[in-house]
């Protein structure tokens, strides 16, 4: 079998395709939202026949997101389901953590944000210019008792000059960019305050882990549609509301339930047997 991580780029491509050209079972794993609006496993045209480059099946965090794909896929084909989030239950069951050198960096920000709020930000590539960022700005000018966590994307590492030069414009100094870029996200989510981002997925694993998450944007509001309905995520369009999230505090959302070990191990099962 093969196991990949977003089929969909250059590289996930042609290991599906190698895989169906040997006969060998193909799986995606799902790492961020997989569902109605992502055009890679929602909606795509129903046929009998599978498709080259999809993977035989698509392994999902949740019920809904294989639902989306099970809407769509052909019998037999290609098919989805829920094994659970396996590297963040790694984390939470303790199977995965720090070594000693990365406690010793977690440790470290702990330290210089004291007492203030941390809020973690996962930024996005390509989004990191003034006015995808205008709310976020406001609200890190203003909100006097706030550490600021600002994950670079990994395909926005070549960004941050840009981003400090945008910082130092607007006098703000209370954020840390290399702890928080290089820490696995799990560490950083099970210790910060609260969550923000443009349009990341990681609403996902901050609502698993009972983090609130603020997105500043409308285009991340839609993708989130379904974590805000349910409350562990706030949309705020301007940064008065950003800075209100922020300074009034947003109430800890209930830790989801993650898949159990039965769960994972039925998944694995069958599509092994299969």
């Amino acid at each position: 079998a093969v196991f990949v991580v977003s089929y969909y780029d250059v590289a996930g491509y042609a290991y599906i395709l190698a895989a169906a050209r040997a006969g060998v079972t193909s799986v995606d794993i799902q790492h961020g939202v997989a569902g109605q609006y992502n055009m890679a496993y929602a909606q795509w045209p129903a046929r009998q026949a599978p498709w080259r480059l999809l993977p035989r099946w698509f392994w999902t965090w949740t019920d809904a997101d294989a639902a989306v794909i099970q809407a769509w896929a052909p019998s037999g084909s290609h098919t989805a389901l829920c094994g659970g989030n396996p590297f963040l239950d790694a984390w939470r069951d303790g199977a995965l953590a720090l070594d000693a050198a990365m406690q010793k960096q977690l440790d470290g920000l702990r330290r210089r944000t004291g007492q203030r709020r941390s809020v973690l930000v996962t930024l996005q590539p390509y989004l990191l210019h003034a006015e995808a960022l205008a709310p976020l700005l406001s609200a890190m000018s203003y909100s006097k008792n706030t550490f600021w966590w600002l994950r670079l994307h990994p395909m926005g590492l070549k960004d941050r000059p840009g981003l400090e030069a945008l910082l130092a414009s607007r006098r703000i100094e209370a954020f840390d960019i290399d702890t928080a870029t290089m820490l696995p996200l799990p560490a950083l989510l099970t210790q910060a305050s609260m969550h923000a981002t443009h349009s990341s997925s990681t609403f996902l694993e901050a609502a698993a882990l009972g983090v609130p998450t603020i997105v500043w944007s409308g285009y991340g509001a839609d993708f989130a549609a379904q974590v805000i309905a349910e409350g562990n995520a706030h949309h705020a369009t301007t940064g008065r509301e950003f800075q209100a999230c922020v300074e009034q505090g947003l109430s800890s959302v209930t830790a989801q339930s993650h898949a159990i070990p039965t769960q994972r191990v039925d998944a694995l099962r069958t599509i092994l047997e299969s």
